[in-house]
């Protein structure tokens, strides 16, 4: 094999493995971040089975940087140890608008005061 063909193939050898680097690189880095989205999350949303429904609720609101829908609040209460139906929170969501707690910004979008 000559030398220019070597070189060729080298280079070509080190450019795929430096695409695999970057896609693995930033592989990594997304598996990072959802873990530590997930484990703030865990970590707030942890002691909820001890709190009233109300108080779980304003706590994995507060707990979000974006509104949320019912879907999404009774998925974090599942990971605090709740068990909860559509129904409560959303009734539950009704109760806390009324008292002025929670703010709806839009269809199935809810956010704490």
């Amino acid at each position: 094999m000559s030398t220019v063909r070597r070189i060729a193939e080298l280079e070509r050898e080190r450019s795929e493995q430096w695409t695999v680097l970057e896609l693995a690189s930033a592989r990594i880095r997304g598996i990072d971040a959802e873990l530590g989205h997930l484990k703030a999350g865990a970590d707030v949303v942890g002691k909820l089975s001890d709190e009233m429904l109300t108080e779980a609720i304003l706590t994995v609101l507060r707990s979000s940087a974006s509104a949320m829908s019912p879907s999404a609040i009774i998925d974090r209460l599942k990971v605090g140890g709740r068990e909860e139906s559509a129904t409560k929170v959303n009734a539950t969501l009704s109760y806390l608008k009324q008292c002025s707690r929670v703010r709806h910004e839009g269809r199935a979008a809810w956010r704490a005061i």
